[in-house]
């Protein structure tokens, strides 16, 4: 049997099912391009290559399982994406336009008062909230 590395007592796991926990939630980027040392990274492996990937099989397989044990169950399940750096597969950074026909938003900073909670700074870059 598979447990998690020490985040709960093994009791709150199921005995009859594998903790998964897989690679690659954060995968470098592998590309020897402009986009090398950027937050985004068009890449040519697989969809299985991926945590969520192989995440979200893990859970369509338990889901499955716990259908056909016919018994109560409680399931979670948490994807590592959408955050940076934004590392996915080819066809998805091909679904949308050249980034320099996406227009800037009208307004790119928090508004005055916002609090620092509610505000991503690696989106913007900046190491402090600009209002």
């Amino acid at each position: 049997q598979t447990l998690p590395p020490r985040w709960a007592q093994p009791l709150s796991w199921s005995a009859d099912r594998p903790y998964v926990f897989a690679e690659n939630g954060y995968p470098p980027c592998d590309r020897k391009d402009s986009l090398q040392n950027s937050m985004v990274c068009p890449s040519a492996h697989p969809d299985s290559w991926y945590a969520d990937h192989s995440d979200a099989s893990a859970t369509i397989a338990d889901l499955e399982y716990a259908l056909r044990a016919k018994k109560r169950f409680f399931l979670v399940y948490g994807a590592h994406r959408p955050h940076l750096p934004w590392n996915v597969p080819q066809r998805f950074w091909e679904i949308y336009p050249p980034t320099e026909s996406v227009s800037v938003a009208e307004h790119e900073a928090g508004p005055r008062g916002m609090p620092p909670i509610a505000f991503t700074y690696e989106v913007d870059g900046q190491p402090t909230l600009r209002s």
